[in-house]
């Protein structure tokens, strides 16, 4: 609540929350809509061409799952006297009951209906009541048509029971007959008249505008009416008239599917009706007609799941930045890699993918050639990542010595990498997966529901690292496959023992044969369960397929396992010629480096255990101080009594962090600053001398970071002091004490001292170059562990091969710098030439300048200094005062009204640039230094 208190609700949310949050609002229904549409364009209204059929021809599903339906509506006087179906052989997926009730005069259509799909039939019912008049009352339990003919009184919702549809019929019959007889037609006439009742709804439909002809007896949805009707379908799916009435309350549960028993009077029927070689056909027939169909919605949804799920992952991962130019290069890589799968089918005379590619939503995954030769798979399966996979290794391996090449290119042959090794990874459904599974467990089926689980377990853990729904929906869907599996191992060990499985190449043959074997085990439940389908698929597969031989699967395997390295191989060697590279350069650094080194002076004292201790205490009580008022009143009162000599031992000998230090020398500049503000002017004073005998004593810093703390140090104190002085209340004699502290510090700096500074401070910039390589970067995290890596590895190789240490041989700039400094005595110039041949890289010479101009400021800070403390003791400011610094700067006393100061000029601006030619031409000069330093000892 503290939270939501102090902020609003807004700040709690990442920015543009609230126009995604709409934009998804907006989104799903426009989606949905979209779905809708297209859903209604494949429907097509057909008019069924019946015939009359005896019990014995309906099939066994129809008669089981319906009989109860039957059963009820003849006890509420709706008999059935006649039924009919379609005169196709195959199985019909439409079977219509014709029923009379001579009490209501009025007839009625059970509709059983089979899904493309299998399963249990579903039923619908409509009652219909013929009036003399020429009208109709139809009462229906979903809804039929939107556009009923004239002459019909329709009703359409769904009803809890069949007695509650009856009753609602003989209620509209009561209140719309209108004085009219009803008619009940002859048992022979029923058929004619129901026939002429669906042309008159079908003519009704065309005729509203809504519907277009697409046959002699077939309509399909008009293009023009599609947002209107997919309009009326969201609309119905929330009053709920979209949906059926389903199974009613008052129709018992259907019997159980037991093998020979009264419910297969229609199976057996049939067969003793039909030869073995016609049943064999008929189930052929039937077998065709399911794998031949389209595949159907829930597929397609899957598939576009499924695209939908890689787009989202893979532009969080690498196209945040520009996530509309990452989703159009990941389509362009999905579509090239379902295009290799293709053509390779195409080649090899695959069917059942089309005839033409259509990318995302084509049915390339329906491919089949059951009897393909190991390779021809192998090929077909591999020609979907690996073409993209070369492909994008050769973009970045000419974006390395093709610097101008755009980044989008970049980017798109490194997604083409990544996102076509993923796919070669050994994991079903991968592309890998299904290598490892033809070459090794397809002939291990015991083994192969292991190797299924071990890759939904695999997708599983995947989803939660990644924290992602979808691939976790996917892993579940998986673990589904893990019990088929399970339950298809009788089926293929099965198919092994037939003594003719691998020795033929005819589908049909070998269908022949499979259903020649079930009719001749009389095996009716079978065929009658609802995945006697996919069982086929597992058996004709299985005998039909070609075992790879042991070559096969040792060159198969080779060439898949050489393609899966292909991307590590990139990765380890840009991390070899980085890691190597880089310690190389660093190795060579330091040779050339080593007589600068032994040149720093050494420090042969040490310090005692009581001043270990001190310093112990001090290190123990430094963390969690910065931001805790309490702890650093604490850590003040310790460093107050600190022994600079031990600490500069120590530092010395590398026991003090730098970032320790530095926190001590803030806390100490703090305390001076606040004794300043509040005019304790003994305890400034005080504190002011301590800080500049301890900022002399810390010399000389052993690393450019220790003598960057120092530095700030000295721009702090010195500020204070100068505040101190202009008071006019310190005594002489302790404005004499703080001079020769200034003077001390402003003595010339010591080459050995500076020169290891500017060596050691370039070479542990490069050292942490390298190590940004392999260790994790606080900000920016590893190198490598940002996806698009080439983003930051090309610089890297590129800065190693052409702007390393030594280019063509020449000692590295710093170091022929510092040799220049120690031979001359004048540390911050910067010499217009050198006496050896010298190597500069553009990072290097900016380092080098930056080096100098932190010299010229120090110079600059403590001359004010010097200069307040010479006025205190004359009194008065000079008439005229200008100091020159060395290389390139004046200090010059300014006189105005309002205040007085010191301004830096930086002369070389003035009178152009004047780097030297060994810097390099890509060498800048940094921005003009120029800047007033107040003094307030004169208002």
């Amino acid at each position: 609540m503290d939270l939501l208190g102090r902020h609003p609700f807004d700040a709690l949310l990442p920015g543009g929350w609230m126009a995604a949050y709409f934009g998804f609002i907006l989104a799903v229904p426009l989606v949905l809509l979209a779905f809708l549409a297209v859903r209604r364009r494949g429907r097509r209204r057909v008019l069924h061409a019946l015939l009359p059929a005896d019990s014995a021809a309906v099939p066994g599903d129809f008669s089981r799952f319906g009989q109860p339906w039957i059963g009820r509506l003849a006890y509420l006087g709706f008999p059935v006297i006649r039924i009919m179906k379609s005169p196709d052989d195959a199985e019909p997926e439409t079977i219509q009951w014709l029923l009379a009730s001579p009490k209501d005069r009025a007839t009625g259509v059970l509709i059983g209906t089979l899904s493309s799909g299998g399963g249990r039939p579903a039923f619908a019912l409509r009652l219909v009541t013929f009036l003399n008049d020429g009208r109709a009352i139809v009462t229906a339990d979903r809804v039929i048509t939107r556009r009923p003919p004239a002459h019909w009184a329709l009703v359409q919702r769904r009803f809890e029971t069949l007695d509650g549809q009856v009753q609602e019929h003989r209620t509209q019959v009561a209140a719309r007959s209108n004085g009219a007889l009803a008619l009940m037609p002859q048992p022979l006439e029923l058929p004619v008249r129901l026939a002429a009742e669906e042309r008159a709804e079908f003519e009704a439909l065309q005729a509203s505008g809504d519907y277009s002809a697409c046959g002699p007896n077939a309509l399909r949805p008009a293009l023009s009416r599609l947002p209107l009707l997919a309009c009326r379908d969201f609309a119905a799916i929330f009053s709920g008239s979209a949906f059926p009435s389903g199974r009613r309350k008052d129709v018992a549960s259907a019997a159980r599917d037991t093998t020979p028993g009264e419910e297969d009077i229609a199976p057996i029927g049939a067969s003793m009706t039909l030869s073995t070689d016609q049943l064999v056909e008929r189930d052929i027939l039937r077998y065709r007609k399911h794998s031949d169909q389209a595949p159907g919605g829930k597929h397609l949804f899957f598939r576009l799941l499924l695209l939908a799920a890689t787009l989202i992952f893979f532009t969080l991962t690498f196209g945040r930045e520009a996530p509309v130019q990452t989703i159009g290069m990941l389509l362009g890589i999905i579509a090239v890699h379902e295009f290799g799968h293709w053509l390779a089918m195409k080649l090899f005379g695959y069917s059942g993918m089309g005839r033409f590619f259509v990318p995302f939503v084509g049915p390339i995954d329906r491919g089949r050639k059951l009897h393909a030769t190991p390779w021809q798979q192998i090929f077909v399966i591999l020609a979907g990542p690996v073409p993209s996979l070369i492909a994008g290794l050769g973009i970045l391996t000419a974006g390395f010595f093709l610097p101008q090449m755009p980044l989008w290119l970049l980017d798109l042959g490194g997604c083409a990498i990544v996102l076509n090794a993923f796919h070669l990874l050994p994991f079903l459904p991968l592309d890998g997966g299904k290598i490892v599974d033809l070459l090794v467990f397809r002939d291990l089926p015991l083994l192969r529901p292991l190797f299924t689980a071990v890759s939904a377990i695999t997708t599983l853990l995947a989803s939660f690292l990644l924290r992602s729904r979808a691939i976790r929906v996917i892993a579940i869907g998986m673990f589904a496959g893990l019990i088929w599996d399970i339950k298809m191992i009788k089926v293929v060990r099965g198919g092994r023992r037939l003594g003719w499985a691998g020795s033929i190449n005819d589908e049909d043959e070998a269908l022949r044969r499979i259903f020649r074997g079930v009719r001749g085990e009389e095996n009716e439940a079978f065929l009658r369960s609802h995945d006697w389908q996919r069982q086929i698929d597992v058996l004709l597969a299985e005998v039909l397929r070609k075992r790879p031989g042991f070559v096969t699967r040792i060159f198969g395997g080779g060439l898949y396992w050489l393609f899966c390295i292909l991307p590590i191989l990139l990765v380890i060697g840009l991390f070899a010629l980085l890691v190597l590279g880089g310690l190389g350069s660093i190795g060579r650094y330091q040779a050339d480096s080593e007589a600068i080194v032994k040149d720093f002076p050494a420090e042969p004292r040490t310090i005692t255990e009581a001043q270990f201790a001190a310093l112990d205490a001090l290190i123990t009580a430094t963390p969690g101080s910065v931001g805790n008022p309490a702890r650093t009143a604490k850590l003040g009162a310790l460093l107050d009594k600190l022994d600079w000599t031990a600490t500069h031992i120590a530092h010395r000998s590398d026991l003090i962090d730098p970032a320790l230090f530095a926190v001590w020398l803030d806390v100490l500049c703090g305390k001076l600053e606040t004794a300043t503000r509040e005019g304790r002017l003994p305890e400034a004073t005080r504190r002011a001398e301590l800080l500049l005998h301890g900022l002399r004593t810390m010399e000389p810093a052993l690393t450019l970071a220790h003598r960057e703390v120092l530095w700030d140090a000295e721009l702090r104190t010195p500020a204070e002091v100068e505040k101190l002085s202009a008071t006019g209340e310190i005594d002489p004699v302790t404005l004499q004490r703080i001079e020769s502290r200034v003077n001390a510090l402003i003595k010339a700096p010591l080459p050995e001292v500076e020169n290891l500074l500017l060596v050691g401070g370039w070479g542990a910039a490069q050292a942490e170059r390298v190590a940004k390589i392999t260790l994790r970067d606080e900000d920016n995290g590893p190198l490598l562990g940002d996806a698009r890596f080439w983003h930051q590895v090309y610089p890297e190789l590129r800065h190693l091969s052409e702007n390393g240490f030594s280019i063509d041989g020449g000692t590295p700039a710093t170091v022929a710098l510092a040799r220049h400094w120690k031979k001359t005595r004048q540390v911050g110039a910067l010499p217009a030439k050198l006496d050896e041949p010298v190597s500069a890289s553009p990072e290097e010479a900016a380092f080098i300048i930056v080096f100098c101009e932190n010299h010229r400021r120090r110079s600059t800070t403590l001359s004010a200094l010097r200069f307040e403390a010479s006025r205190r003791k004359s009194g008065t400011f000079p008439a005229a005062w200008k100091h020159s610094i060395p290389d390139g700067a004046t200090l010059e006393l300014i006189r105005q009204p309002a205040e007085v100061g010191l301004q830096l000029t930086d002369v070389r601006v003035h009178q152009g640039p004047a780097l030297p030619a060994w810097l390099g031409s890509g060498a800048k000069a940094p921005p003009a230094l120029d800047h007033k330093c107040p003094l307030h000892g004169l208002r």
